[in-house]
């Protein structure tokens, strides 16, 4: 609609060419404190929440595939598009030439393991402990709610997990 001088709005015209537009912005869109947007399809916008989860039990794990921890997790559930930007923390400890690595399973609308890509992986050159993050954009996600789970492994033997955190940033 062109606005013409002199010339009144209708009130059906005022709700769908001004109200209604402007409840598509994202300020409209926002639910809740914290959220980014994501483009979900041509001209449209859902609103995503940015979650981060922690354990700060130390625990020790000595398994040659990707494994829970006597405490699992941590665990993240989100809304996501098709991606979503993945972090990964924690503190590990380990005797020299140990391996450790902390990764993440996905659940719910997709189903993925955790794997070796975009995993926290450290080799420890003494008895030492590292905090060492890995981010990973995890692409090819089913829409939907899914879940993140940190996952660990340590093949040649103890490795110590400490402060384990998960962050998630939907698209």
């Amino acid at each position: 609609m062109t606005a013409v001088a002199g010339r009144v709005f209708t009130a059906s015209q005022y709700n769908t060419f001004l109200r209604d537009n402007l409840l598509e912005t994202e300020a409209a869109k926002a639910t809740g404190y914290g959220q980014a947007f994501a483009a979900t399809g041509r001209n449209a916008i859902a609103a995503r929440q940015i979650s981060e989860a922690s354990v700060s039990t130390s625990e020790t794990l000595y398994y040659a595939a990707y494994a829970n921890m006597t405490t699992v997790g941590p665990a993240v559930t989100a809304t996501t598009g098709t991606s979503a930007l993945v972090i990964c923390t924690s503190l590990i400890g380990a005797p020299s030439g140990y391996y450790a690595y902390h990764s993440y399973a996905v659940s719910g609308a997709t189903t993925r393991d955790a794997s070796d890509a975009g995993c926290t992986n450290w080799r420890a050159t003494g008895s030492d402990q590292v905090r060492g993050s890995a981010v990973d954009l995890c692409t090819g996600l089913t829409p939907g709610v899914n879940t993140f789970t940190s996952r660990y492994k340590a093949p040649q033997g103890l490795v110590t997990f400490m402060y384990r955190s998960i962050l998630v940033w939907p698209f």
